[in-house]
């Protein structure tokens, strides 16, 4: 059995990190070593370690790193059949490498676990299969593959995280929590930038679309965001979960720990400005930029609404 590792050098943690990483693998013969800082890039690594036959496919990066890579392996279909996926925490923030992994873990910490099933075949790694997001943001435009989807407030926050706290210094999850009390900050002020809201449609599988303002829009497979965070409630059917808080919800501070647990009990309402439900696929039409994994996109309502369905499922390896 034989691992493809695919790094990108310039995300967070890999920037300290990857001289530990070449040591501990420089005796490890079955793990063949890409790298790429690019979607273009990678996708030209991934092609090669497909050619090479690997068995498990390792993605050393961030959240981007792990969009790119999606996309790549389920436009173009390099594997037949798909190799189990790993993610590594090698970036800032992580969020889909801890989901996967069930907590956080260290980036030469969850390298050494899988070369443990690697060396000793009897005991075989943990998997957990989780459904992949297929964003399609005009008709005519490639799809995007990836884990989270946001609009909205989030994207402010993305800008004063980028802009503000990864300068200082400031990575892991300590900078969504920093990020994350600087916009609670700026939703009580009412500040714009933080409290702002866009007018927009949206239609869950193939119902009738809404029409609402909206302050934030969270859509999303996995189960835990940053900080172990748990915002959906939805009790359809559905691998897609889907929360947005319309502009001006009535008692947001007092509502937030809820929201954050998603646990509504009877405040939590669509009457209130909070909604959450499970689908299949949604129809989202907005004018605005929206984020993919941390990769950020434009949406225009004019040229029909943003696309988002489930690619399929893919069995990860819990690091």
């Amino acid at each position: 059995m034989r691992i493809g590792l695919l790094s990108n050098p310039l995300s967070g943690r890999n920037r300290k990190a990857l001289p530990e990483l070449h040591a501990l693998l420089a005796s490890e013969p079955a793990v063949l070593w890409r790298e790429a800082t690019t979607p273009e890039g990678a996708a030209q690594a991934i092609g090669e370690l497909a050619a090479q036959g690997v068995d498990v496919l390792a993605l050393n990066g961030g959240d981007g790193t792990v969009q790119a890579a999606l996309t790549f392996l389920l436009n173009e279909r390099p594997f037949d059949p798909l190799p189990k996926l790993a993610l590594l925490p090698g970036g800032s923030t992580n969020m889909s490498a801890y989901d996967i992994s069930g907590g956080r873990r260290s980036l030469l910490d969850s390298m050494r676990t899988l070369l443990a099933g690697l060396q000793n075949p009897q005991a075989p790694w943990q998997t957990v299969d989780r459904s992949v997001l297929q964003v399609r943001a005009q008709p005519e435009a490639r799809p995007q593959c990836g884990l989270f989807f946001g609009a909205g407030a989030l994207i402010q926050g993305m800008e004063y995280c980028h802009q503000r706290v990864h300068t200082r210094g400031i990575r892991d999850e300590l900078a969504p929590a920093v990020t994350l009390v600087r916009a609670i900050y700026g939703i009580l002020r009412n500040e714009p930038a933080f409290a702002g809201s866009a007018p927009i449609r949206f239609a869950l599988g193939a119902g009738q679309a809404q029409e609402m303002r909206v302050m934030l829009v969270l859509i999303s497979t996995l189960e835990r965001l940053v900080l172990g965070f748990r915002p959906f409630w939805g009790t359809e059917p559905g691998a897609l979960r889907f929360t947005a808080l319309r502009a001006g919800p009535k008692r947001f501070l007092r509502n937030l720990p809820a929201l954050l647990r998603g646990r509504p009990g009877n405040r939590l309402t669509p009457q209130a400005g909070y909604h959450s439900h499970n689908t299949e696929s949604l129809r989202l039409w907005m004018d605005g930029v929206f984020s993919l994994d941390g990769e950020l996109h434009q949406a225009h309502a004019e040229q029909g609404p943003v696309e988002i369905s489930s690619a399929g499922r893919i069995s990860f390896i819990r690091l």
